[in-house]
């Protein structure tokens, strides 16, 4: 079983919803860290948080009303870490071996 993903090791969300798409990112800085929320349309929003567990809190809140107006989840950055980085990049699911 793998452990669960700590809120900060995904660092950008895509939601979609026919024409319509949410991008939420997380910017650190330092132990703060801010999430800036664009659209649906031209709105936008950018919320603080002290600490990655509002951050996990809010997301989380912010996750369920999204899909309970229909988004749907497209698109996730996740941050690589460093052993990850050593390893190189994963090959692509799509490449043929000849």
């Amino acid at each position: 079983m793998s452990a669960p993903i700590h809120p900060l090791d995904r660092t950008a969300w895509l939601y979609t919803r026919g024409d319509a798409s949410v991008a939420m990112t997380i910017e650190e800085h330092g132990e703060a860290v801010t999430l800036v929320i664009r659209g649906p349309g031209q709105s936008a929003a950018t919320h603080e948080f002290e600490t990655a567990a509002e951050l996990a809190s809010f997301l989380r809140e912010r996750e369920i009303r999204l899909m309970d107006d229909g988004f749907h989840l497209q698109a996730v950055v996740e941050r690589r870490r460093s052993a990850d980085a050593a390893e190189g990049p994963e090959p692509s699911a799509d490449r043929r071996r000849r």
